[in-house]
């Protein structure tokens, strides 16, 4: 976060990079609340004493982490709530795909502060396996090459 007055104005962060981080956090929040609530109706399928019995906690740590969830989505100004649901957000399809997407762009940069350049080499990669039928990620070692610990082809 910005601290005020010590921040260089040329370092600080551009309003669409704001939105776009708004949009990638209430998409993970999203994407758990959808897990959460799944394993939630799973525990629905047990007998009512078998869950007070043998799955009270797990219970209860299930409905604490979905308050969790749903408190970090209340904390979105009202205001923003149009925006952050519209385009993509705006179906179940889309806001995986932006979690995939985040996922993927933090994994190539290591979770580092710049993720822009890690995030447009993701998306080349992406567009170069569709062109070419390949599911498989552009820097995932093919079957054959693959190697073990002492650099023995297997």
């Amino acid at each position: 976060l910005l601290s005020r007055g010590s921040a260089d104005p040329r370092s600080a962060p551009r309003p669409e990079a704001i939105a776009q981080m708004k949009r990638l956090s209430a998409a993970f929040l999203l994407w758990r609340l959808f897990w959460l609530v799944r394993a939630h109706r799973a525990l629905a399928i047990l007998s009512t004493e078998k869950r007070e019995i043998e799955c009270w906690t797990l219970d209860r740590d299930l409905c604490e982490t979905m308050g969790d969830t749903l408190y970090g989505l209340s904390r979105f100004p009202a205001d923003d709530v149009g925006d952050l649901l519209s385009g993509r957000m705006a179906t179940a399809a889309g806001i995986c795909k932006l979690v995939e997407e985040g996922l993927c762009t933090w994994g190539l940069c290591g979770g580092g502060e710049d993720c822009s350049e890690a995030s447009e080499q993701a998306k080349a990669a992406k567009k170069k396996n569709k062109r070419h039928g390949n599911k498989r990620l552009a820097s995932s070692p093919s079957p054959e090459r693959s190697q073990d610990a002492n650099g023995d082809a297997e």
